[in-house]
């Protein structure tokens, strides 16, 4: 399928989705964009790239899948908190789908692992093996999980800011893309 299994941690779950191939898109050979889809329980949330104050990112191994090279998480904009009115963070509440944009040689299935922290007042660190089993090529129009999926990770790329070539006049923006 197009959507991974939600994998439970403290406080926390996360699934790997895979957007079907736009026709037409022009992506590449072995072009996918994915996606880590995270909730948090109410009050708890997932750090930016550059969190601020504390915490850690997620990050990707991709080991396990010999045939994935090069993803990169594409960071949508996060939300600024401030905790004990000093420490100030970039983070992401409730739910957020991360798109991944990466290379796959092959059929065999994606096999991720992600690490990541889930935070209230203090940080919880979760490791998270995610594995799906993609089809390749074009979806059926009539396939609710593809649809479900495309929208998702589409959301989350809406919410991904442009790169900018001039970094000094928009820095939050150059640090978002990529």
């Amino acid at each position: 399928g197009w959507l991974g299994p939600w994998v439970e941690g403290p406080q926390s779950a996360v699934r790997l989705v895979v957007a079907p191939p736009v026709p037409g898109g022009g992506a590449g050979a072995g072009a996918v964009m994915a996606g880590l889809d995270f909730r948090m329980a109410p009050g708890w949330k997932l750090y930016w790239r550059s969190p601020g104050d504390a915490g850690l990112p997620p990050a990707i191994d991709t080991t396990a899948s010999p045939q994935v090279a090069d993803a990169r998480i594409l960071w949508p904009l996060p939300e600024r908190f401030t905790a004990f009115d000093t420490i100030h963070t970039y983070a992401y509440a409730d739910r957020v789908l991360l798109p991944v944009r990466l290379r796959k040689n092959g059929a065999a299935p994606l096999r991720l692992t992600v690490d990541y922290q889930v935070c209230e007042a203090l940080c919880i660190p979760v490791r998270a093996d995610l594995a799906l089993e993609a089809p390749s090529g074009a979806a059926d129009p009539l396939d609710r999980t593809a649809q479900e999926a495309r929208a998702l990770v589409d959301a989350g790329l809406g919410r991904v800011p442009p790169v900018v070539a001039d970094a000094v006049a928009s820095p939050f923006a150059a640090m978002s893309a990529g």
